[in-house]
């Protein structure tokens, strides 16, 4: 199906674009990743891909949801599916701690600025924000990946279970262990 003029593939939603993208139809790929990459690319960076790996993180993907378009379960709304693939491709790519926390490092680093009257307030957002990215570094990995997906990307919690491959109960406990663990590290969100 090709793609139109104001960016949509026609045919509606991502079961759509899924379906053709199993019949080898390369531009239902394409009108995913114009649909999808930027979220993909916050995944994969939230996931401790660094910077300079992600734009190879984000194909990945892509190539891992075009050989797996045949498996996709038929939602119409596709973006968990995409996230969770992403989530997956990133965690295969990750290879160390250290190699994850650099990543975050420089994740906080690229962060736009924030509006503020003085200095002083830059450092003191610049150093929340810190503060945040190295607490969600520090959650064990299957709770990191519940929170990232639910708290930082908005996906719904059974979205992200079917996501994961795990029950929606795991999800919520994840995400309760996750938020405690969150705000007991120093008082609250950034």
């Amino acid at each position: 199906m090709p793609a139109r003029r104001d960016g949509s593939h026609g045919g509606g939603g991502d079961a759509a674009l899924f379906a053709s993208l199993a019949r080898g139809d390369l531009d239902a790929l394409g009108a995913l990743f114009d649909r999808y990459h930027g979220a993909v690319r916050s995944v994969v960076l939230h996931a401790g891909v660094p910077r300079d790996d992600a734009d190879d993180a984000v194909q990945d993907t892509f190539l891992r949801l075009a050989a797996t378009a045949a498996r996709y379960d038929g939602r119409d709304d596709g973006r968990a599916w995409v996230l969770g693939t992403a989530w997956r491709v990133a965690a295969e790519r990750r290879r160390t701690v250290r190699r994850f926390l650099r990543a975050l490092t420089r994740f906080a680093d690229a962060m736009p600025p924030t509006v503020s009257r003085t200095p002083e307030d830059d450092r003191h957002t610049a150093e929340r924000v810190e503060a945040f990215i190295a607490r969600v570094a520090a959650l064990p990995e299957k709770m990191r990946a519940a929170y990232v997906l639910v708290e930082v990307q908005g996906v719904a919690t059974d979205e992200a279970a079917r996501a994961l491959d795990i029950p929606v109960a795991t999800v919520w406990t994840r995400l309760h262990h996750a938020r405690k663990r969150m705000l007991d590290d120093d008082g609250g969100p950034p």
